[in-house]
Order: C-alpha cells, then structure tokens, then sequence
C-alpha cells in the first residue's frame, strides 16, 4: 500500500486507455508507453467533466468507489521526467502478470481501510476481511 499511484493488470490497463480515448478530453493513452497525460499543464485540465470509479469485489459482495477528480489528483510532467506542459494521470500498468490491482496512497488518501486477520488467525479461514469507508472529513465518531 506504500505505492503512490494505481496500478492495474494489463488487460485492466488497456480497458482503461480505451475508455479514456471514449472521451475527447485532449488526452493520450499509450499501452505501449504505459501511460494517459494530457497534453498541457495540469492546472489547465478540467475534471469537473468524469470521475475515476471501480469495483471491488468478492464471491459474496461487491462496492463501487469513486475517486474524486481534482487536480490534486494529476502528475505534473516534470515529475515523471516530461514536460511542464504535459500532465498525467496516476494509473499505470503494474509489473507483475498476476492480475492483482494495487491502489495504492491514491486510493488511501480518500478511504479508511481496515485489515482483519481475525478469520485467518482465529477461525483456520483460508481468508483475510478488509473494510473499506470514505473517510470522515469531519472527524465525527458515532
């Protein structure tokens, strides 16, 4: 979880790029390149128009989450050794080919997550539960 952005499967990464290019929103997506930026600086890019939304899942329940689209969201190109005047956006193609997303600090800036061991340790379960929760910008409790 110590990943700063969201890494996707490569079938899961071309999905994306695809849909992406559904959108005339001045942005490129290269599989090849395994990246999405747009071709000018961040602070001129408008994401009042889409949000970025998934699904986790498993055998039993499934939650869709939506990250928030701000540019406090998008990579200035500078920082990934481009541009000034090109930005991108935080989701890459993951090294590994096990069909596994990593979502990261991107993820973790806008949910609580809680991971029980509680199944596996005290029960034999051959699984592990996780929660997942917007995070409370207001700190209220109860």
């Amino acid at each position: 979880m110590q990943l700063p952005y969201m890494y996707l499967p490569y079938s899961d990464w071309v999905s994306f790029a695809e849909a992406m290019a559904q959108f005339n929103l001045n942005i490129q997506c290269s599989p090849l390149h395994n990246y999405c930026k747009f071709k000018q600086p961040c602070n001129n890019v408008a994401l009042n128009q889409w949000f970025l939304e998934f699904e986790l899942f498993d055998d039993s329940t499934s939650n869709r989450y939506a990250l928030p689209s701000t540019n406090a969201f998008l990579i200035s190109g500078e920082k990934l050794g481009d541009s000034v005047n090109t930005c991108y956006l935080p989701v890459f193609q993951s090294n590994y080919d096990d069909g596994t997303m990593y979502i990261g600090n991107l993820f973790m800036n806008y949910f609580y997550m809680v991971f029980d061991m509680s199944p596996y340790d005290e029960f034999g379960k051959d699984y592990i539960t996780v929660g997942v929760a917007p995070i409370n910008p207001d700190n209220i409790v109860g």
